[in-house]
C-alpha cells in the first residue's frame, strides 16, 4: 500500500520530537516530513485515520487530522498554517503563521470563482462593464483584421 500524498507543496526533512495526543492514543513521536499544512510523523502506535489530533511542540499544541496511518508512520493535516522553520526551532518562537502569511499557501481561486465573487454590487458591476469593454475591443479588432485579409 502506497502513503497517499496529501501534501500540495514542498516537504521539509524535519526531526523534530513531539507529542501525539489523541483521543484513543498518547505518545512520543518525531517529525520526518513538514509542511505549511500537514506533518509526517513516525511513533510506536499511531493514530487511526480520521482521528483529531493535538501535536504538541515544545509548549505549543497544533490541531490536525490524521490523513493516513501505514505501518508506525501517519500524515496528520493541519487546521492552521505553520512556519516549518519555526517547527525546526522547536518551542522558541510561534509556530502558526500570519494570516498575510498564510494566504500565501491558499490555493488560487481560478478565473471564474473570481468572477461569481460575493462582492459589492458595484465593483461586479464594473467588473463586467471592464469585461464587455474588452470583449467588444476584441470582436472590433477581430472584424478589423478580417477585413483587411480580404
Amino acid at each position: 500500500m502506497k502513503e497517499q500524498r496529501i501534501l500540495a507543496e514542498d516537504r521539509t526533512r524535519a526531526p523534530v520530537r513531539v507529542r501525539v495526543r489523541g483521543s484513543a492514543s498518547d505518545g512520543d513521536a518525531r517529525v520526518v516530513g513538514a509542511s505549511t499544512r500537514a506533518l509526517r510523523v513516525t511513533m510506536d502506535r499511531p493514530p487511526a485515520r480520521g482521528e483529531i489530533v493535538e501535536v504538541m511542540v515544545g509548549r505549543q499544541a497544533l490541531v490536525g487530522r490524521v490523513r493516513w496511518r501505514i505501518g508506525r508512520r501517519c500524515g496528520i493535516s493541519l487546521g492552521e498554517a505553520i512556519n516549518v522553520a519555526a517547527l525546526l526551532l522547536g518551542d522558541a518562537v510561534p509556530l502558526r503563521l500570519s494570516p498575510a502569511a498564510a494566504a500565501a499557501f491558499e490555493p488560487r481561486r481560478g478565473l471564474a470563482k473570481a468572477l461569481a465573487s460575493d462582492g459589492p454590487l458595484s465593483a461586479r458591476m464594473l467588473q463586467a462593464a471592464v469585461m464587455l469593454v474588452i470583449l467588444a475591443g476584441g470582436v472590433a479588432w477581430a472584424l478589423y483584421l478580417a477585413d483587411i485579409a480580404i
